[in-house]
């Protein structure tokens, strides 16, 4: 198709990861500005990432998120007990709120940060994961 029509290209999605034919630019444009001009649903894009993330990557370096979190409950249990706030218990649980919480309030300087609307996915899909959510 591409043969018929120097119009239109094949570009890569770099946030799907696949090709994306049948895109209409400029036969002369470099590669760079084929994947910068891909248009993308960024809600889609986001939850991709978010997905593949905790996933993949996130799960091969720290674990399961129910030992990971419990982990993290037990350092800031740790924390709070040694700064003299020993009403606090913390739970693995805590952990995604707590953490999306953080995110927000890191939007709020930079309200743009793609990579904080992708944690805060990710922390909600270890939440749900964490309580059982049903699927």
């Amino acid at each position: 198709m591409f043969k018929d029509n120097p119009s239109l290209a094949t570009a890569y999605d770099p946030w799907g990861g696949h090709i994306v034919e049948d895109t209409f630019m400029p036969a002369n444009d470099s590669f760079c500005d084929r994947v910068l001009t891909v248009d993308t649903d960024v809600k889609a894009a986001i939850a991709d990432d978010a997905k593949r993330i905790v996933s993949g990557a996130r799960r091969a370096a720290y674990g399961k998120p129910e030992d990971n979190f419990e982990r993290i409950a037990k350092f800031w249990q740790a924390y709070f007990e040694n700064t003299g706030r020993t009403e606090a218990n913390v739970t693995a649980a805590d952990v995604s709120p707590l953490m999306r919480l953080m995110k927000e309030a890191r939007l709020c300087e930079t309200p743009d940060h793609r990579d904080s609307f992708v944690d805060l996915v990710g922390y909600t899909l270890t939440g749900a994961e964490i309580n059982k959510v049903a699927a």
